[in-house]
Formats: C-alpha cells, structure tokens, sequence
C-alpha cells in the first residue's frame, strides 16, 4: 500500500504503531479501521499512549474492530494462510481500555447479523482530552 501511495505522488512511510515518527500534535484526526485487532492486548495501551501523542488538543481518533468476545490468538478458523493473530474485546473491556486515554464521544455497535459472521463491529469515535494538569506536567 505505501509503494502505491508513493507511485501516486503522495508521501507514504511504514512505521510502527508504538513508534511513530512524527512529532506530537501533528494530526486533528486519525483513521484506524481493523488494523489493531491484530495487536496483542498487552500492547494496545502503548499504542494508544503513541496515537494520543500525535493528535493535537481536541483531535479525534475513530477506532473501528470487530470483537463482543473475549479472545487472542491466532484464529484457526482464519482463511488466510499462515493463519493471523486476532485480538477480540467484549465492549465494556474495549471501552474501558481506550476511556484511560482517550474520551469516548461515541461507540457503537453493528449487530453480527448485519454483517455476517460470529462477531460484531465496534466503532469508537474518541477524542484526545487535554486538561490543565497535562499542561502543568509538559
């Protein structure tokens, strides 16, 4: 995807999730569709801490995974060959893992039988939050 993107004129890099190279307050707002729940959930606060980094004050960052189970792993149902690791939340674990560092303006959840499959969709609409004591402590 980053070599199309560059064959397209537009500056693309790769870059890890628990590092980005960019400097803090860089974004007013971040697209993250089905890219971290091949994260181990161990994880997901580092990366949360990076993408709260490189928002600006008030930016907002849309997560959207499917989960509403409990479960990490490789997923040996996966069609995809060498199998993937999936990680799955149940909605009040998700909400309460992002709440530590973002507000959650919104999270909504579309039905298994909507899309097909066993899971359903969970899309959280969260808001970096800069209050006075952040600032005091930067």
């Amino acid at each position: 995807m980053v070599e199309l993107c560059k064959q397209k004129g537009l500056k693309a890099e790769v870059m890890s999730f628990e590092a980005l190279e960019v400097e803090a307050n860089r974004f007013d707002a971040i697209w993250g569709l089905n890219c971290l729940l091949h994260l181990p959930k161990a994880r997901l606060g580092l990366v949360l801490e990076e993408m709260k980094r490189v928002l600006k004050p008030d930016g907002l960052f849309y997560l959207g995974v499917y989960g509403g189970k409990d479960s990490e792993g490789i997923w040996e149902e996966d069609f995809y060959e060498p199998k993937r690791f999936f990680s799955f939340f149940k909605d009040e674990d998700l909400l309460a893992v992002v709440s530590e560092y973002f507000k959650v303006d919104s999270f909504q959840v579309i039905p298994s039988e909507v899309i097909g499959g066993t899971l359903h969709f969970q899309a959280c609409l969260l808001r970096k939050v800069v209050c006075l004591i952040d600032r005091v402590m930067k």
